[in-house]
């Protein structure tokens, strides 16, 4: 599967995660294994992502303290982050 079929995925399931049809666990297990099926990618994209899966495993916290972004926030960012991996021009 292509780094871009990954990451259509993970889009896929970022908007399932937002809309609570899947669970934090769910989609930390799923953002795991993205890690390791991506090819070729930085170690900054693996440091980042890592930091995602605990933004995700975290968020449902978010309604007692208010310090931790809630889910929607956390998929908006990540679909954010993968439109800019998917397009070179734009990374850091």
């Amino acid at each position: 599967m292509s780094n871009h079929s990954i990451l259509q995925r993970l889009r896929k399931a970022s908007h399932d995660y937002e809309i609570d049809e899947l669970s934090s666990e769910e989609f930390s297990a799923l953002l795991n294994n993205v890690v390791e099926a991506l090819e070729g990618i930085p170690y900054r994209i693996i440091r980042e992502m890592r930091t995602f899966r605990h933004r995700i495993e975290i968020s449902g916290f978010h309604e007692e303290d208010e310090n931790i972004s809630d889910r929607k926030t956390v998929a908006a960012e990540l679909r954010a982050w993968i439109a800019e991996i998917e397009n070179p021009k734009t990374q850091k």
